[in-house]
């Protein structure tokens, strides 16, 4: 039965198209976790990957199922009923019937447009997204090579609650956190040479002081922080 194998070859299509992304988002996530990126931007990512992958295998199980159906025969009377349908419309018995069929048709046609353009954007998106990934970690390597040597000297001996800010990426120290209950970041900006900006994290506020060479440190703005 020509019907029968059309449909078969298609189920067996897109069980090869859905295992693909699955795949690859697995690898995604694997490239992300032997990866220096920042740990909360990694955690991120993570998830949403998961939960891609999550919805792909509904799909599969869907397709799998659907397969498994349609070789023991399962799916017979369902293949007669459209192939009825099919030769209905053609012949053109009842046109009300026929109406009726052709709409739905239509909507299923539009239906099924939506589903293959969606997974073609969530195709697109994850090729994008991988790209960022991929950009993101070349420039934190290039970043840390150009990382100057009184910095990476100051980590060392810096608990894990302070460290840099450079080339806006955040650099912390290697010793255990302090009991100050603060996040500190000291950052320098190439417009402001002789300017230290100073980043103050607490569970309540977030506050930047600024210093000019030798002077005092002078807060230059603060914000509430909400704790979700």
């Amino acid at each position: 039965m020509s019907i029968r194998i059309t449909l078969k070859n298609k189920i067996l299509q897109d069980i090869k198209d859905t295992n693909y992304f699955i795949n690859k988002n697995r690898e995604s996530i694997n490239s992300l976790r032997t990866s220096e990126l920042n740990i909360d931007f990694i955690s991120s990512r993570t998830i949403k990957i998961n939960e891609d992958i999550s919805k792909k295998q509904d799909i599969l199980n869907i397709l799998e199922k659907k397969l498994v159906d349609l070789e023991n025969g399962d799916l017979d009377e369902e293949i007669k009923n459209e192939m009825k349908k099919n030769s209905e419309i053609i012949s053109g018995k009842s046109t009300e019937s026929k109406k009726k069929k052709i709409k739905t048709r239509e909507e299923d046609t539009i239906k099924l447009k939506k589903i293959i353009t969606k997974e073609k954007i969530d195709r697109r998106c994850f090729k994008y997204e991988k790209k960022d990934v991929d950009y993101s970690y070349r420039f934190y390597c290039k970043t840390i090579a150009k990382l100057p040597n009184h910095i990476a000297e100051n980590l060392r001996d810096m608990p894990n609650n302070k460290g840099y800010i450079f080339k806006n990426i955040h650099f912390y120290g290697n010793k255990n956190k302090d009991n100050s209950g603060l996040l500190t970041l000291f950052e320098k900006k190439y417009e402001e040479k002789d300017v230290l900006i100073i980043h103050e994290w607490s569970d309540t506020e977030y506050k930047i002081y600024k210093k000019h060479g030798k002077n005092k440190k002078y807060l230059f703005s603060s914000k509430k922080r909400r704790i979700i």
